[in-house]
């Protein structure tokens, strides 16, 4: 049974678990690169940030060297502008970057939500799959059980009954049949 469990296959061919095993991978990948995204983003946002803030500087340092060669006493309104224009860029930065952010975790939720729903329904089928080879297998050494009157001291019928739970609704009526036919054949 180790073996059936490691190869199972649905109608189309295709390995159940290596399928698992890409989904599980693709959830990973996905995961790195969002991130790589987000680190990218917040390393882009800081050096716009240290841009925004040595422009400032830069300006505030010239607007003080205009003043001292022209002689102007008072260039503190020019300085506010500075800074209010810098508080502005620093807004605008932050929005740019919150808006990006805000995408990347959009992608990455609906990347995510994908790849989850097909790891799920993956799951799903190695477990039916699972429990198809096991009913298979019950219902073999059952067929083998009635063959040989290994029933538990019970009548074929109660046999059958009795492990109904355990086999699938096809494979009751084949096994009803087959105990039809024995006693024909009695």
């Amino acid at each position: 049974m180790a073996d059936k469990k490691d190869n199972l296959t649905n109608i189309y061919g295709s390995n159940l678990q290596a399928r698992k095993y890409l989904y599980e991978t693709g959830l990973q990948n996905v995961f790195n690169d969002y991130e790589k995204k987000i680190a990218s983003l917040d390393e882009a946002k800081q050096k716009s940030i240290e841009d925004a803030y040595y422009t400032r500087e830069l300006s505030k340092k010239y607007l003080g060297e205009y003043a001292s060669n022209t002689g102007i006493g008072d260039v503190s309104g020019e300085l506010l502008d500075l800074y209010g224009s810098y508080q502005k860029n620093r807004f605008d930065i932050d929005r740019h970057y919150d808006t990006l952010k805000q995408n990347y975790d959009l992608e990455y939720s609906e990347l995510k939500r994908g790849y989850e729903t097909d790891l799920f329904m993956t799951n799903w089928a190695i477990e039916q799959e699972q429990l198809a080879y096991k009913q298979d297998d019950y219902a073999r050494e059952m067929l083998y059980n009635i063959e040989n009157n290994n029933t538990d001291g019970l009548s074929i019928y109660d046999y059958i009954d009795a492990n109904r739970d355990k086999i699938s609704r096809e494979q009751y009526w084949t096994l009803i049949d087959s105990a039809n036919q024995k006693v024909k054949m009695q």
